[in-house]
């Protein structure tokens, strides 16, 4: 973490002594503070010790508890693993340590004296556990999934094929199942039935959180490729589902820029389209330019729990509750205007566009430019947020603070005040506020007028911050490389 008050900046330097420096968590944080998850669908090896099993991804560490029979939070760069490509890893006993072979060296978790280290050998002893095809090919999959013959891949209903990277038997009646880009799954050798257990994103690029109850709704853009799936995250049950277009009639695409909802719908703004999730009848149903929308790809959406605006590449719509209509809305002088950000703030809608912002009076029927004094907000807006009377704005220039009651205006300049890089999202708190920026995650202490910026240092999977929401003493972080939680607001911690 880096903090900064006006154009100071402190910088903290650590000092690494040899290879085996020690921390409890990464950055000196408390171990938990900061927990990530990415797509750990891509299994590359196993380790066991008394409590857990371990199984190295792509992604990170995924940890199973052998007890408990359930996921526990992952390990990745979060917590202090050199890189979350993990090539292999093993359970050292005389040690009680877990060591982890990544594609940015070696980590060794010291289970005894919980903390992280970096460095040492890897010297891991072969293991029995493994099986041969011939054992794990004898189970019955999920309905839905089977092995080719005379190969070692997993084939679905839709003809994708998957790789077998190993079976591995936990000393009881369990035998895992590891896949290359289906994830794990888990039979019993007395049932012969096995079955796939979902843990974690499907897209691991976050661009858009939605937080419904216990339920977070994740989505993302793919890179290089369409994105596979929304994920579906429930907290209370610790499941995941993933939403994926080959597999769910009248979903036509993932790429997901922004996620929305109600108590009836989710809604997910998408590059070919809205699409319209019902809780109640779980289907999907998506709406193009042939039902309104100015332009199929969907920038922005904002919910006042009757009408839904929707903001497109090329102008606002918006949907009135039993209509399936889109209705244009017309901005004064403007055409072809890229919506970003949609925010209502009781009759007044704003709109904040890639010319400025607009403000909507929806009881006199107004339609105007809204221009502050400082030019903040007279190019690129990517937020806008109500918090009170007041209205807070980010765009290429910074951030600003415009108190409706009081008609007083507060600059936050980029590069000046803000550290990080542009501001492309913010959460406002009555303690602090967190904008998500092109070079970390940062936060200002309302209190003391200081700003402190957060990056992979401190716990983020990546540095480019796509989206921040805020959830009580948690904020939650989309980055490409997934995403991440920080316990932020804790009485009494000194930063």
């Amino acid at each position: 973490m880096i903090k900064t008050r006006f154009s100071v900046v402190v910088l903290s330097l650590l000092l690494f002594v040899g290879n085996f420096h020690a921390f409890g968590a990464k950055g000196n944080w408390y171990i938990g503070d900061w927990v990530s998850w990415s797509n750990f669908r891509y299994v590359t090896s196993v380790a066991s010790d008394f409590k857990y099993l371990y199984f190295g991804t792509t992604g990170g560490v995924m940890r199973f508890n052998k007890f408990m029979r359930n996921f526990e939070d992952p390990w990745t760069t979060s917590d202090g693993l050199a890189n979350n490509w993990v090539v292999r890893l093993y359970y050292d006993q005389p040690k009680d340590e877990v060591v982890i072979d990544t594609k940015g060296g070696i980590s060794r978790y010291n289970l005894t004296f919980q903390k992280w280290y970096a460095g040492g050998e890897y010297a891991a002893m072969a293991s029995n556990n493994f099986l041969p095809p011939d054992k794990y090919r004898k189970f019955f999959l999920d309905v839905g999934y089977s092995f080719v013959p005379g190969s070692d891949y997993i084939q679905d209903n839709y003809l994708q094929q998957f790789p077998v990277v190993f079976g591995y038997n936990e000393d009881n009646d369990n035998v895992w199942l590891a896949t290359w880009g289906l994830g794990l799954a888990l039979g019993n050798s007395l049932t012969g039935q096995m079955r796939f257990l979902n843990y974690g994103l499907d897209e691991k690029n976050v661009r858009s959180i939605y937080i419904d109850g216990q339920i977070l709704y994740l989505g993302g853009v793919g890179f290089g490729s369409q994105a596979k799936g929304v994920t579906k995250f429930n907290r209370q049950d610790n499941s995941w589902e993933y939403w994926e277009p080959i597999s769910n009639f009248n979903f036509y695409s993932a790429d997901a820029n922004v996620i929305a909802g109600d108590s009836a719908f989710i809604w997910i703004g998408t590059t070919s389209g809205l699409v319209r999730y019902s809780k109640k009848e779980k289907q999907f149903r998506t709406y193009t330019r042939s039902w309104g929308l100015w332009e199929n790809e969907i920038t922005a959406l904002k919910s006042d729990g009757k009408r839904l605006w929707v903001g497109t590449t090329r102008g606002l719509n918006v949907k009135e509750p039993g209509s399936d209509t889109l209705i244009k809305v017309e901005l004064p002088g403007l055409s072809r205007i890229e919506v970003r950000t949609i925010e209502i703030d009781s009759s007044l809608i704003w709109v904040g566009t890639d010319q400025g912002v607009f403000k909507l009076d929806l009881q006199d029927k107004s339609r105007e430019k809204f221009v502050d004094p400082y030019g903040v907000v007279n190019s690129r807006v990517n937020c806008i947020v109500k918090s009170g009377d007041q209205i807070w704005f980010a765009s290429r220039q910074g951030i600003l603070m415009y108190d409706t009651k009081q008609n007083q205006y507060k600059v936050y300049s980029q590069g000046v005040d803000i550290p990080g890089g542009e501001v492309l999202q913010i959460a406002v708190h009555p303690y602090a506020v967190w904008a998500a920026t092109t070079g970390g995650a940062a936060k200002l202490d309302r209190s003391n007028n200081v700003w402190y910026l957060y990056t992979e240092f401190d716990g983020l999977l990546n540095n480019y911050v796509k989206t921040v929401v805020l959830e009580k003493d948690y904020v939650w972080f989309g980055t490409p490389e997934g995403l991440t939680r920080f316990h932020w607001y804790v009485p009494g911690r000194i930063e």
